[in-house]
């Protein structure tokens, strides 16, 4: 009969929790796997396992904590998912609605798309005669294709399968490890704007077809951005404030500063620098530095367009995450160095592109100027408006752009309240957000940034 006997061996990296799981579960498959009683001490500086059993149970304990831990750092590179959902507003039948893409000619406030002719979903209205024809064709067409909506591997969905994309998004989330030793910042936010698509190539579209279109290259790919401009919401703020009890938490008026991000390439990676003004000392200094700062990598980005197809409003839902390093001396003097001579604002903006020429690869510069936070006891409304520098003619190949464009994002967003416990799950690594309560604060979220948008529309 072999021996049982006790070993306790170091858990690297501060990975206790992910060998525990979520309510013990990585923890109970080991020990059913192997054999061996596993028990795991994550609340010293060093986590330790404690493993009962036999050699060979406490052998093949030891290979399952080892597959966890080699798993956890293969899949810290998550792919980017982008979902673009049709019908969010849901005062008609999505099945039975044809659409158009309409020309967009109002002012792009992206300076990367600029250049692109763009278009916006509307709906067809039945009684536009000129219309009717094509309606028809196209709903006899809808009808042979039957009831059930293809799935689609292009992004493009309908309103109807949002749970399964939130399904999607969590089970990614749930592979990035929490206990990453390097600070991780999630973010989670609702916006208000309008889609917009380029490379469009079918200017009438059913459901059907929409679930055909894809981001991929081919001759179905359509691009999408989303532009930030709804001026209803922020001309309405009083009625919006009155209706849904929301009190003004935070004012930051034109001409306050506030903080400026500063986007540069470092070693092939994207990185920011985070400036905030330091009112007694008069002078900005860094007070984060972010790395990968795209939509790849090692982050988490995930984006799900909501396309109403009427006069609503579209949304977005941003859910990212960032991983904070150190600050170096090197940036700090760089900064210091800028501000050697006295800053004055040009266009608004206190730092240039230009500013950094000969000392960083500046991809680009945000500066809040305004914004003001209301909320009530569950969710908080934030109008920001932010100026912005980015080369308009600077090719992958070239390192310093020869011009550049100052141009004005306003922002109208919304939070659950409830998110911060999730913002804040790097401030302790035996924190675990719950998947399905977390749907549930989203899915309130949008439906009270609808109430918004109803109100003022």
């Amino acid at each position: 009969m072999e021996l049982i006997r006790e070993e306790t061996i170091d858990i690297p990296n501060e990975k206790g929790p992910l060998i525990i799981g979520k309510g013990g579960s990585n923890v109970k498959r080991i020990t059913e796997e192997s054999g061996a009683r596993v028990k795991v001490e994550a609340n010293r500086l060093r986590h330790k396992a404690k493993i009962t059993g036999t050699d060979s149970q406490r052998a093949n304990a030891k290979k399952l904590i080892n597959k966890l831990i080699y798993e956890s750092k293969s899949r810290q590179t998550i792919p980017t998912i982008g979902f673009t959902l049709l019908g969010s507003d849901d005062t008609f039948n999505l099945r039975e609605a044809m659409f158009r893409f309409v020309k967009f000619t109002g002012e792009d406030s992206n300076v990367h798309s600029q250049k692109k002719e763009k278009y916006y979903v509307e709906k067809i209205d039945k009684t536009n005669e000129e219309d009717k024809g094509d309606e028809i064709d196209d709903l006899a067409n809808q009808l042979r294709h039957g009831l059930n909506l293809p799935l689609s591997k292009g992004g493009y969905i309908t309103w109807d399968k949002f749970d399964e994309c939130l399904n999607v998004i969590f089970e990614q989330l749930s592979k990035a490890d929490p206990t990453n030793s390097v600070g991780k910042e999630i973010r989670l936010n609702i916006f208000f704007g309008r889609e917009l698509f380029t490379g469009v190539f079918k200017k009438t579209f059913d459901s059907h077809d929409w679930c055909s279109f894809s981001r991929e290259i081919g001759h179905s790919k359509i691009s999408t951005s989303f532009q930030h401009i709804l001026p209803q919401i922020a001309d309405n703020i009083h009625l919006i404030q009155e209706k849904f009890e929301l009190k003004l938490q935070k004012e930051t008026l034109a001409g306050d500063k506030r903080s400026i991000s500063v986007y540069h390439n470092r070693n092939y990676k994207k990185m920011k620098l985070k400036l905030h003004w330091f009112e007694k000392e008069e002078t900005w200094k860094i007070t984060r530095v972010a790395k990968d700062i795209n939509r790849e990598g090692k982050l988490i980005h995930r984006i799900v367009d909501l396309v109403s197809g009427t006069s609503m409003p579209d949304m977005r839902f941003l859910l990212k995450s960032q991983y904070d390093i150190r600050i170096d001396n090197k940036d700090k003097e760089m900064i210091a160095d800028i501000q050697s001579k006295p800053l004055v604002e040009r266009e608004g903006l206190w730092f240039r592109i230009s500013d950094f020429n000969g000392k960083l690869d500046c991809t680009g510069i945000r500066q809040t100027v305004k914004k003001k936070v209301y909320a009530n006891e569950k969710f908080q409304v934030t109008l920001q408006t932010t100026l912005q520098e980015f080369p308009v003619n600077q090719g992958h190949e070239k390192k310093v752009a020869t011009e550049t464009k100052v141009t004005t994002e306003e922002t109208i967003s919304v939070k659950n309240l409830s998110w911060r416990a999730v913002e804040n799950i790097d401030k302790s690594t035996a924190l675990h957000f719950d998947e399905e309560e977390l749907g549930s604060t989203i899915r309130d979220t949008i439906e009270f940034a609808r109430e918004i948008a109803k109100t003022v529309m």
